[in-house]
């Protein structure tokens, strides 16, 4: 089966920065600069499915989606429960950039 074949279907991508300070996640190719609140959960939905990380000489994330540009991102604040029950609000909608 080819990448072509196979069935797009929205992918969740969820991360959690634990620091005490803001973590910065660069986006490709969109060119996007996320600010990573501390003690925040945040989930990126896309139609992506191939993807590339990379970290810079300064620690930097950089979060590659291959073939698009389009994703939403969410964010939550964290919870000391096994089964986070903060609601996810929008931060960020580029999903029509495709």
């Amino acid at each position: 089966m080819s990448a072509d074949q196979i069935p797009s279907k929205p992918i969740e991508i969820e991360f959690f920065n634990r620091t005490k300070s803001i973590v910065n996640v660069w986006v490709e190719p969109t060119c996007v600069s996320i600010d990573l609140d501390d003690n925040t959960e945040y989930k990126m939905v896309t139609e992506e499915r191939f993807f590339r990380l990379e970290f810079d000489e300064n620690g930097q994330l950089i979060f590659y989606l291959q073939y698009s540009f389009g994703f939403k991102l969410f964010k939550r604040p964290a919870s000391a429960m096994v089964h986070n029950p903060n609601e996810w609000i929008l931060e960020f909608d580029w999903s029509d950039i495709n």
